[in-house]
């Protein structure tokens, strides 16, 4: 098993060590987090900026108050950045307890003020908190295990493969499913014969090219509930994410082999692999994530919730 959040985690720390090689040490903290947020929209990493979290009583699993990280990267990491000439103990104990009562599990404290830059990783797993496994929210709905047999596709599939731009035009979705993957090697054997539940299994960099949403649209429509890859574009994970289209990264998706019989916790990321008894876990999406998906994607979020962007 991997690092927690691996990719990203490795993401983020080329992006620190981008910041502190064009800007070198000596400047004010604001400074370096400007420099730090440029980095990230230059490599398409979202996040949010000293946006409150919630902090968790462990007696009472209720909320007691907030916090405030410098940032959130993609509602799975928290970071504080520094401007120090040293790294106090205290410093790194301050966002190891944040974490501990939060529902945050890894967060990175970088100090970019020193002789050198450095760069602490801090994790507490959820599972480690006996308020969180106790709440609610820990509990995985019915809706969350997806079961289906699986269809393999190859690297680099393109949204123009999984939906060819000439059926751009079309509105309907039920017109729109008929044209799922038709630009690949497979799409009229998927299309004749997928059935309702399966799982779509691909290798990296799924989803590259346009950031049309017709593509997870249409593979919904022809009743895939679920992606499993080893990495997906960007744009084309987002998308899915909006449309309440579920994906899963997962490095070891090569070792599973087309018609595989496949049990799913989209929540925690267990895969298993059911015709070769093989457990692998991928990488979860995020909580908020998990919410806009469970609330039929991004609009239904928004208006239930009453939240804007």
């Amino acid at each position: 098993m991997g690092l927690l959040h691996e990719k990203l985690s490795y993401e983020v720390r080329a992006c620190a060590i981008a910041v502190r090689k064009n800007f070198g040490p000596g400047h004010k903290e604001l400074i370096y987090q400007r420099a730090f947020a440029e980095e990230l929209n230059s490599k398409n990493i979202s996040f949010k900026k000293e946006e409150a979290i919630e902090i968790f009583s462990p007696k009472s699993g209720k909320v007691v108050g907030s916090y405030r990280p410098d940032f959130i990267i993609e509602d799975k990491i928290v970071i504080e950045c520094k401007s120090l000439k040293t790294v106090l103990k205290e410093m790194i104990g301050q966002l190891y307890t944040y974490l501990r009562n939060s529902e945050f599990e890894l967060g990175f404290l970088i100090n970019f003020g020193g002789t050198k830059l450095i760069i602490k990783r801090i994790i507490y797993s959820n599972n480690r908190k006996p308020w969180f496994m106790r709440s609610q929210r820990l509990s995985v709905p019915s809706s969350a295990l997806i079961r289906g047999a699986a269809w393999r596709f190859g690297d680099d599939i393109d949204t123009d493969q999984i939906y060819p731009g000439k059926y751009l035009p079309l509105t309907d979705k039920q017109e729109m499913a008929k044209h799922a993957m038709e630009g690949t090697d497979r799409g009229e054997e998927f299309i004749k014969n997928v059935s309702k539940g399966d799982i779509l299994l691909a290798g990296k960099n799924f989803g590259c090219g346009s950031s049309r949403e017709h593509a997870p649209i249409a593979i919904r429509g022809a009743g895939i509930d679920l992606i499993i890859a080893k990495s997906f574009a960007r744009i084309f994970h987002r998308n899915c994410v909006n449309t309440a289209m579920s994906t899963l990264e997962l490095k070891q998706a090569d070792k599973i082999s087309d018609g595989d019989m496949l049990e799913v916790n989209v929540d925690t990321g267990e895969v298993k692999n059911l015709s070769k008894n093989v457990v692998y876990k991928a990488e979860s999406i995020s909580k908020l994530e998990r919410e806009i998906i469970g609330a039929g994607g991004l609009l239904n979020y928004l208006k239930n919730t009453g939240r804007r962007r």
